[in-house]
């Protein structure tokens, strides 16, 4: 067993300092037969007598002196690692740097999942980027940022990927549009009316082209939108049809568009991804329990 520990240091220093067994142990929140026990088994340990009893009081040894000298710098580097760890839990001297699909950027989710960060690391220095799936890809590679957040990312062993949540396909159309009146959009009815269609190079886009091509769809395409979030308005100038998702529409609300459910369910999974090669920090698995929570809250009020 290690003579020196931090806990007897802790004990015997409050107890040099207050002349008090008593006093030390309300100090460190111990019962005093504890700390009895555990300065006898440090002088026991040390073969020294650090403390006398005289007339009822206690006192110090020469070589309780002694020792009190000798640790004084250790005292004080551990105050120092106490202040240092407050740092971490503080997240002082860290920096979390996050890179999001630009149609994210309006979604309330996110503004509410960093509102969390900061509340429990408040010392943290936190950035925002915007890219799409393969910057944020590349960016995770080359260490420039800790978690990506996007949608439809295929597993790879480089990847650490987290599913947030879920966001159905819509077909957004101008309230003045012939659909407009529907309840449900028949995919059929792609094959009719033109439409602002997703990139099929990127992750979602082909995501939804599989998932036509299944249902034997050919969408009439209109328009390439490589970002969703340009989708309700492209629509809406053009008077077309735009595939896009629930965020999205809920996001637009402010516009004069309809968000209808398509006649099939299409999902498409929003993900946190990290590099799997980078060493899990608590900081990030918060980011990413926040952005499940206030994705999940935003959904059941929609």
């Amino acid at each position: 067993m290690r003579i020196l520990t931090l806990q007897r240091l802790e004990i015997f220093k409050t107890i040099y300092e207050t002349n008090s067994i008593s006093e030390a142990a309300r100090r460190l929140n111990l019962a005093q037969p504890t700390v009895s026990r555990h300065i006898r088994d440090f002088e026991a340990a040390l073969k020294l007598s650090l403390f006398i009893n005289k007339s009822g009081r206690i006192k110090p040894t020469w070589e309780a002196h002694r020792l009190f000298q000798i640790c004084e710098g250790a005292y004080e580097r551990i105050r120092q690692v106490e202040n240092d760890i407050a740092g971490i839990r503080e997240g002082r001297g860290q920096t979390l740097r996050l890179m999001s699909a630009p149609s994210f950027f309006s979604f309330p989710f996110l503004a509410v999942a960093l509102k969390r960060v900061k509340e429990e690391y408040p010392e943290i220095d936190v950035s925002v980027d915007v890219g799409s799936s393969a910057n944020q890809i590349q960016s995770l590679r080359e260490g420039n940022i800790d978690v990506g957040l996007a949608a439809e990312i295929p597993e790879t062993p480089e990847l650490k990927i987290s599913t947030i949540g879920h966001t159905k396909i819509v077909m957004i159309v101008p309230k003045n549009h012939p659909m407009a009146q529907e309840d449900v959009f028949p995919i059929s009815a792609m094959e009719e009316y033109p439409c602002v269609m997703p990139f099929t190079r990127a992750p979602v886009g082909r995501f939804i082209d599989r998932e036509l091509t299944k249902h034997g769809i050919s969408a009439k395409r209109l328009m390439t939108a490589v970002s969703p979030a340009i989708v309700p308005r492209l629509a809406e100038a053009l008077g077309c049809c735009g595939i896009s998702d629930s965020l999205t529409a809920a996001a637009s609300a402010h516009i004069d568009i309809k968000a209808i459910p398509l006649s099939v369910d299409i999902s498409v999974r929003v993900q946190a991804i990290r590099n799997a090669g980078a060493a899990n920090r608590a900081v990030d698995d918060l980011y990413i329990r926040s952005l499940r929570d206030s994705m999940l809250l935003l959904s059941n009020t929609q």
